[in-house]
């Protein structure tokens, strides 16, 4: 058949003025319309790409009816599904999780000095991931050498060293015993079946192909094409005159290309910064092609993945959303995401995993479904907030640890959900998961179905179906019905090819989730029903990670209805975005390319560990010149088809690396490439109020505060901590004392300072609370003190406790040390602790009255000495820091009465000493630190020293303190806060607000 090739195989040059598309549907309905009839039931036309395939469909349909024809479609596919339609294998294919499996069981069985020449370093035996990802990259080598008709013995020819000599020996070895693993399993090599078909002379096809823009078709599928002795009509997207440059299947040939120069204009390039600018840039490109053209008649093209979120938010942002043809990855939906923190929960069970897994909107709607039946003691209460508190307050680490007291005590609704999940997740879990016999499990539910799985190994088919069964709980669009046994009939077989291959051209009303479960469901439909003696069996956790791996890679999109272009008979107001190797058959009459830039495109394949550049070339396989000259015919078919077109030529990519300007820029005259790097050297960034005509920049954004209304003063009471707050803030103090809104971090890995200083202060709570009080040797003291420490510690973070807290543990440890002492020479001065944590409160009558009202006083009080001999008391605050209550209460302290108070805490103190029971005068108290540094010479007591014109201006403060909070003044403060906790509320990392607060600061200073 070579000697009449271009005889049988119809080759029609369609010209490149007008996009493929649009030339290739003329061209169908010319060659096969009858009257008014368009059948093209057969025909197979095969496309590049799935996007051009179906942009086919849709201009097809479109057109006969505007033609009023009755259409019968034809089936369009993808070249790569071509070859499965042309013969019948002797086996079933292999799907490629087989062809992986049968590579790593291949490998497996080699001893370990046969390998050595492929990789130096062997994994462990028995563990399956490094084995599978070593099989993975054997695979695609094999693939890649088979869909350039290059066999392992064609490498060999071609190898120089000894070493490569020696590593292809034993790679073609290694395909071998592939090939047998997988004939034993009775499953089959496409590449093999495809080269056995053309052997045996069984290549045919009952319908006549059709090659629209297949210019980068592979040997593989070509020699299977060429086979064929049915019709084979092959559509060139380029002049007549360019006959030279394409072989009769229309794939072009590499040398024609090489020295082209491409008619591009200098005003069609746009230099620009990374790819921020980059997509500020284009959606002002897009935005000023929209205000002539309806939004669906454009395209961007992105020549790299990490561009798309970017380009997208800012076309988002200008009123212009995009629809992306090439979807998501199921690691992107909420299915995929949902799988991935499963294998982690199951991998590393540790509350931190069980928080972010009950965080998934589907895993905490099911959960909400449970308590909604009763599962829980409290249905209605926020798990979410417990869990949260549970972690930031106790920092529990395993899921199957015992939790401490104080954490069953107060986070009750974590510890069931704990439960519940685990119920759910049964399945992946040991049946001794949970041993505690902490909390009974929630009721409905019983440990006894725990069965024991997840520590002994199963076949990955096993888990498939198990992972299948569990994602139906949450995913209705997974049907369990594919489980069913079963071959199907050839009759249901073709039926099924052709409804796959005739793609709907209605819009799916499913939503990306709804489409991501429906695939993630019938590939692990398919896992489930993998070959036996291939499948491997392994643990929960290894199994759910590998599965993740595999279904992470999936892509699911919504499609674009068929009525969404305005050219073509749609609708729909949106931006068409592409990858780059779907722009050069895309129909849009306007197109703006992001990222023209090296190594983008073209894209290299220097870095090829088996098949490095000029291995390639020899072979003849895809090389960079190959590459090269397809992007460079993809260029002619853009630029030739439409004036409206921008390339966007970047700095930097999305990971801030430098790009290059494409080579692609060269493939001009000398002239023309001196111009363009003078041009882009300049680095000329354009403003889309100067550059872009009509295109409008975008408004300033505005973020108004927050404001609060109250009909009456929301306080009766407030505590010594509460002062403060409104000191600093009265808008923050209102937020955290009346709406009770407070910060709460569940990533801390430590203890806050707060937290360590609760953890000092409740091991000198239980030590004052206890009889050890009254011992007077540092020693013992000491003892004590390290008791109650690990008393209270182990109550409040169990024994099983985080590296970093040990070592803050240990920390307190150390002060407590140098607190015995200075309580020691505390005893011998004749002072007994009177009580700790005593407290005050309204009920006690406790209050300040102003102007007639009542605010009643709370608080605490960390510790009341009194000294027998002298009848003499102190009131003593237990502090994490050295520093004298001078410095802590007072701003300016060294000016005397005029100093500023930001804190009343000790002045407050004195308020309420007559509710203490103590009957002295209050100025006869002392007030002050029992300071608990780091450092020996701080951990002291320290009186505070206040003058007595300083406590009135504190007794005034309280008083207008209490009176502006009567009068509901609660406006925020304009200075900064320290350590603020509401900066998202008051916006106060706004760059607008942050220079305001600048120039505030700066004006005080000139002043």
């Amino acid at each position: 058949m070579e000697l009449f090739q271009d005889l049988l195989f119809q080759k029609f040059f369609l010209g490149w003025e007008s996009p493929l598309p649009v030339t290739a549907v003329d061209w169908l309905v010319e060659r096969f319309g009858k009257g008014d009839v368009l059948d093209l039931r057969s025909c197979l036309c095969v496309l590049p790409t799935t996007q051009s395939a179906r942009q086919i469909e849709r201009r097809l349909a479109h057109r006969a009816g505007e033609l009023s024809l009755q259409y019968s479609p034809p089936i369009t596919l993808t070249a790569g599904e071509l070859p499965e339609r042309m013969y019948r294998p002797e086996k079933p294919i292999a799907i490629e999780f087989e062809q992986t499996l049968a590579w790593a069981r291949t490998l497996k069985k080699q001893p370990d000095d046969r390998l050595r020449p492929l990789m130096p370093t062997l994994p462990e035996a028995d563990s399956l991931a490094p084995w599978l990802e070593i099989a993975g990259t054997l695979r695609r080598l094999s693939s890649d050498l088979a869909s350039h008709d290059v066999t392992f013995e064609q490498v060999l020819g071609k190898v120089q060293t000894a070493a490569e000599t020696r590593r292809w020996e034993l790679l073609k070895s290694l395909y071998e015993g592939y090939l047998s693993e997988l004939s034993q399993a009775g499953l089959s090599d496409p590449f093999e079946q495809r080269r056995r078909a053309i052997e045996k002379k069984q290549v045919r096809s009952e319908k006549s192909i059709c090659l629209i823009g297949t210019s980068d078709l592979n040997e593989s599928i070509a020699a299977m094409v060429n086979e064929v002795a049915g019709e084979v009509f092959v559509l060139v997207a380029a002049p007549q005159s360019r006959e030279g440059s394409f072989d009769h299947l229309g794939r072009l040939r590499t040398d024609a290309f090489l020295n082209d120069e491409l008619p591009l204009n200098d005003e069609q390039l746009i230099s620009c910064g990374d790819i921020s600018d980059q997509a500020v840039i284009a959606a002002a490109i897009v935005s000023d092609f929209s205000q002539r053209l309806d939004s669906s008649q454009i395209t961007v093209g992105l020549t790299d993945e990490s561009q798309l979120a970017p380009v997208e938010m800012e076309l988002e942002d200008r009123g212009l959303p995009g629809h992306r043809y090439a979807g998501w990855t199921v690691a992107q939906t909420a299915p995929g995401k949902l799988i991935a923190l499963l294998a982690r929960l199951v991998t590393r069970p540790t509350w931190d995993s069980l928080a972010a897994f009950v965080r998934h909107s589907d895993a905490h709607r099911w959960i909400q479904s449970q308590l909604s039946k009763g599962h829980l003691s409290k249905p209605d209460v926020d798990f979410l907030g417990d869990f949260d508190r549970l972690l930031a307050d106790h920092f529990p680490i395993n899921l199957a640890d015992p939790l401490p007291a104080l954490a069953l005590k107060h986070h009750r609704i974590a510890v069931e959900v704990r439960e519940l999940v685990c119920q759910w997740i049964a399945s992946f879990l040991p049946a001794d998961f949970l041993t505690t016999t902490e909390a009974e499990p929630p009721k409905g539910l019983a440990r006894k179905n725990l069965k024991k799985r997840s520590g002994d190994k199963q076949p990955i088919s096993k888990w498939s179906r198990l992972l299948l069964q569990w994602l139906a709980t949450s995913y209705h669009t997974i049907e369990l019905e594919t489980l069913v046994e079963g071959e199907e009939t050839s009759e249901a077989e073709e039926a099924a090819n052709q409804k796959n291959a005739v793609r709907s051209s209605e819009a799916t009303s499913a939503t990306l989730t709804e489409q991501a479960a429906a695939k993630v469901g019938e590939l692990l439909a398919r896992f489930a029903e993998l070959n036996g003696r291939l499948d491997v069996e392994e643990t929960a956790s290894m199994a759910l990670e590998t599965l993740n791996s595999r279904l992470a890679e999936l892509r699911v999109g919504i499609e674009r209805p068929a009525n969404a272009d305005h050219n073509r008979g749609d609708q729909r107001k949106d931006i068409s975005l592409h990858g780059w190797l779907d722009l050069s058959l895309d129909d849009a009459p306007a197109m703006v390319v992001v990222g023209f830039n090296h190594p983008f495109v073209p894209g290299a394949v220097t870095s090829d560990p088996f098949l490095p550049g000029a291995l390639r070339s020899e072979l003849r396989m895809a090389d960079n010149d190959r590459r090269y000259a397809r992007d460079v015919y993809a260029m002619h078919l853009m630029l030739q088809s439409r004036s409206d077109i921008r390339f966007i030529v970047g700095s930097n990519a999305a990971d801030r690396s430098p790009t290059p300007p494409s080579r692609l820029l060269s493939a001009a005259s000398a002239d023309s490439i001196a111009r363009r790097v003078r041009t882009l050297l300049h680095d000329r960034l354009p403003t889309p109020e100067s550059d872009f005509g009509s295109a409008k920049p975008l408004d300033a954004t505005h973020l108004p505060m927050p404001s609060i209304e109250t009909d009456g003063c929301p306080i009766e009471s407030m505590s010594v901590t509460a002062f403060k707050s409104y000191l600093e803030c009265p808008f923050r103090f209102y937020l955290r004392h009346v709406l009770g809104l407070k910060p709460l971090d569940d990533s801390a890995g430590e203890l806050a300072a707060n937290q360590f200083g609760d953890l000092v202060h409740g091991a000198l709570e239980n030590f004052g609370e206890s009889d050890d009080k009254t011992l007077t040797s540092s020693k013992r003291i000491y003892d004590a003190l390290l008791h109650h420490l690990d008393d209270y510690a182990v109550k409040r973070y169990g024994s099983n406790v985080r590296s970093a807290v040990q070592m803050q543990i240990r920390q307190a440890q150390q002060r407590l040390r140098f607190v015995a002492e200075a309580q020691a020479e505390r005893i011998d001065q004749g002072w007994q602790i009177h009580a700790t944590e005593a407290s005050v409160d309204p009920s006690m009558g406790a209050a300040i009255e102003v102007d007639g009202r009542k605010m009643g006083l709370k608080g605490r009080f960390d510790r009341i000495d009194y000294h027998p001999d002298k009848d003499c008391w102190a009131i003593l605050d237990y502090k994490t820091h050295g520093s004298p209550p001078e410095k802590k209460h007072l701003r300016n302290a060294r000016d005397g009465d005029d100093a500023e108070w930001i804190d009343l805490q000790l002045p407050l103190y004195r308020e309420m000493i007559p509710y203490l029971g103590i009957e002295v005068p209050r100025d006869e108290v002392q007030l002050g630190y029992f300071n608990v540094s780091d450092k020996k010479e701080e951990t002291r007591i320290n009186l505070a020293n206040f003058t007595t014109g300083q406590l009135d201006v504190a007794s005034e403060l309280i008083r207008e303190c209490i009176r502006r909070i009567f009068a509901c003044d609660f406006a925020p403060t304009e200075d900064l806060v320290q350590y603020d906790d509401y900066e998202m509320i008051l916006q106060t990392g706004v760059p607008t607000r942050m220079l305001t607060q600048m120039d505030l600061a700066e004006d005080e200073v000139n002043a």
